[in-house]
């Protein structure tokens, strides 16, 4: 059984008639990932104009998984692997 998943049965016997009926019902459980990480980026360290400059987001667990997605100055950076659970993006142009 899926680890995010849980059953839960409900049995009705009758002793006199010697007979069970049970009821299950499987339940899905949501709970949040972790919060994003960003790495590759030191906060007291600039970044030069022109500088290749490697930034990886990283959350784990949560089910549904989260989607991780990057923005630059509020417009969405799109990938061809939307499904990735640790995402990179390589940004040539800062400025």
């Amino acid at each position: 059984m899926d680890p995010d998943t849980k059953s839960f049965s409900c049995y009705a016997v009758s002793e006199a008639l010697g007979e069970t009926i049970v009821q299950t019902y499987t339940v899905a459980v949501v709970y949040p990932p972790s919060d994003p990480v960003i790495t590759g980026y030191e906060k007291a360290k600039p970044v030069k104009a022109g500088d290749l400059q490697k930034f990886t987001c990283i959350s784990t667990g949560g089910n549904p998984q989260a989607t991780l997605k990057w923005f630059k100055n509020d417009k969405e950076v799109r990938f061809h692997c939307p499904n990735s659970l640790i995402r990179t993006v390589i940004i040539r142009r800062i400025f």
